[in-house]
């Protein structure tokens, strides 16, 4: 299982990357086969498959999927959360994994955010549930749930907003930039 949690985050080698940079000028298509990327987004998805199929059997993988939300790759971290939701992984957990491992608090805060209106109610409710665990980096997506509170036409949605926005603390200063979500 942690085999395929890393193969979540396959990349093309550096040999493969460095040849399709010098062959760019020559032909983009041809430059687009010798990268590997094909070969690496195969593996990933085969991989986030895998893991999908394992349901609630994760184990110890879940600790490496957790790691993943912080990837620079937004497939990456999208399949990594779309697996730990489906999993059942308790929001808790993910939130407690993730503050003990995070470079960026903040980006993981701006993730859950995203992933409020994603199709599936898994991942809807994980990223919630991620949220108001998050307490304290949720300050920085004051905005977004406050759009939520204001607009969103479930009353649902709009009173868990609304329950959100009075937890968190009042910020301190000026709000971050919102880096790129999914």
């Amino acid at each position: 299982m942690a085999g395929l949690a890393r193969q979540l985050r396959a990349q093309p080698s550096f040999l493969r990357s460095s040849a399709a940079k010098a062959v760019e000028r020559l032909s983009p298509r041809l430059a687009e086969r010798v990268s590997g990327r094909d070969t690496a987004e195969r593996r990933r998805l085969e991989a986030y498959q895998s893991l999908i199929a394992m349901g609630t059997n994760l184990g110890p993988a879940a600790v490496m999927l957790v790691g993943a939300l912080d990837d620079s790759a937004v497939e990456v971290r999208g399949f990594a959360f779309r697996v730990l939701a489906n999993a059942g992984v308790p929001a808790m957990e993910v939130a407690r994994l993730a503050r003990q491992g995070a470079e960026d608090p903040v980006a993981l805060a701006w993730l859950f955010a995203g992933l409020l209106r994603d199709e599936s109610v898994p991942v809807r409710e994980l990223a919630w549930s991620c949220l108001e665990a998050f307490t304290p980096e949720a300050t920085a997506v004051r905005d977004t749930l406050a759009g939520f509170a204001e607009t969103q036409s479930d009353p649902g949605l709009r009173g868990r907003a609304r329950r959100l926005l009075a937890a968190l603390p009042e910020p301190v200063g000026a709000a971050p930039v919102q880096p790129g979500v999914l």
